[in-house]
């Protein structure tokens, strides 16, 4: 392996990108389909939500422990290790690397994450693994992607909204996971605004019914032409973001 892959200077050999999940199906914790960490019932989960919990106060992005001892290169520099980067928020995330070294901290693009999506990346423990909500890119340079500026320096906007800033260095030697999650309040349009109201009316108009609606007088007509209520095309995403069950909540 070349000096300047692992210097950092060769950024698409040192960053290996695959591809990205449009939505990650399994829970990082027990591996099961269906849920996510945050509403895993197996044992260990809730210490596990704990812990990432204490992370995020702490202002790290959360780790979780995987497998496997990397191997020391003969010429001395730091091993590069396949690491799985996840975004466990309902808003898609934009993931950069910078040098632990640079001051500066000179942001490199990665790759952008949908919601509950994941991508892969090799790198060693001379690197920060960073992310922002691709929302607070296009607020701040009104654009995402490759359409940003090459030369964006984090010391720059001290304002902007990061989601997690992960430190190689410091994680454990067997950790294959880096986890992003943090509450992140999007500026909505008039549309998503509709759409909450509508899924959470529609919602506790349901309930009524589930609880015995019918069976009251005053209740049994306008139960009735909840029936007529036609409902646009939308997604467990657009649910979980108005806040009614989904399946990303845990529904008891």
């Amino acid at each position: 392996m070349s000096a300047n892959v692992t210097d950092g200077i060769a950024l698409n050999t040192l960053f290996q990108e695959a591809v990205t999940s449009g939505r990650r199906n399994h829970c990082s914790h027990c591996g099961q389909l269906g849920h996510n960490i945050q509403t895993c019932r197996f044992t260990g989960a809730a210490e596990e939500r704990q812990r990432r919990a204490q992370a995020r106060v702490q202002g790290r992005s959360s780790i979780v422990n995987g497998s496997g001892t990397p191997a020391t290169p003969e010429n001395g520099v730091p091993p590069l290790r396949l690491f799985k980067v996840y975004n466990d928020n309902t808003y898609p995330i934009t993931v950069f690397w910078y040098r632990g070294s640079d001051t500066s901290k000179n942001l490199n693009l990665l790759f952008k994450i949908p919601p509950y999506g994941h991508q892969s990346i090799n790198a060693n423990v001379q690197h920060h693994i960073v992310s922002f909500p691709t929302d607070e890119l296009l607020a701040q340079f009104g654009a995402a992607g490759a359409a940003l500026p090459a030369d964006i320096k984090m010391v720059d906007f001290p304002q902007m909204f990061i989601t997690g800033d992960t430190d190689l260095s410091h994680l454990n030697p067997t950790t294959r996971e880096i986890i992003f999650f943090k509450e992140y309040q999007v500026a909505k349009t008039e549309l998503e605004k509709w759409k909450e109201c509508g899924l959470k009316s529609l919602f506790l108009l349901n309930e009524i019914e589930r609880l015995g609606g019918k069976r009251v007088d005053t209740l049994e007509p306008i139960i009735d032409m909840v029936q007529d209520i036609v409902v646009p095309v939308h997604d467990e995403l657009d649910k979980e973001r108005a806040g009614v069950p989904s399946v990303y909540t845990n529904i008891t």
